[in-house]
């Protein structure tokens, strides 16, 4: 009669070393999961800046302020009081943005930091983009503004996902 004796020490240990090894090639693809998720909702959020600019454009338009170097936004509707629009753009600053683009309002989802005083950085809360070991992980909203020759930069989005 043959007796069962299980498995062997040895084979035991190669075992764990296979699941190791497995699980060592596996685990970057699910780690890597907050940086993706970060990244897609800085998309998200670059879109949702474009979309307003462009309807806040629209409204400027229709009521014949586009070309208007600043004005109050209730120059387009009473409920944007407070808000500035740089021809027929959004300004880049907290009160304008928040105002015109949807998901800015909630502060404990986004961070809003001036960049100078033409930019604004727009990152996810928690995610720091100043300071030692912050890297590139924001949306930099730029409104239209002239330089001392004359020339004239266009209101831009600009992401940057290097580091998320």
């Amino acid at each position: 009669m043959k007796q069962n004796q299980g498995f062997t020490l040895i084979e035991l240990v190669v075992v764990i070393i296979v699941l190791g090894i497995l699980a060592v090639t596996a685990a970057p693809k699910f780690i890597n999961t907050q940086s993706d998720a970060y990244e897609s909702s800085l998309e998200g959020m670059s879109g949702a800046l474009l979309s307003a600019n462009n309807l806040v454009y629209s409204k400027a338009a229709i009521n014949g302020v586009e070309q208007v170097e600043s004005i109050d936004a209730s120059s387009i509707g009473d409920e944007y009081a407070g808000a500035t629009l740089v021809f027929g753009k959004m300004q880049a600053d907290e009160t304008t943005l928040k105002m015109f683009v949807d998901g800015l309002e909630d502060s404990s989802a986004w961070t809003l930091e001036p960049n100078g005083t033409i930019n604004m950085r727009i990152h996810p809360a928690g995610h720091s983009t100043i300071g030692a070991g912050a890297g590139n992980c924001f949306v930099q909203y730029s409104h239209q503004w002239s330089d001392f020759r004359g020339n004239t930069y266009p209101a831009k989005t600009e992401l940057y996902t290097d580091d998320c």
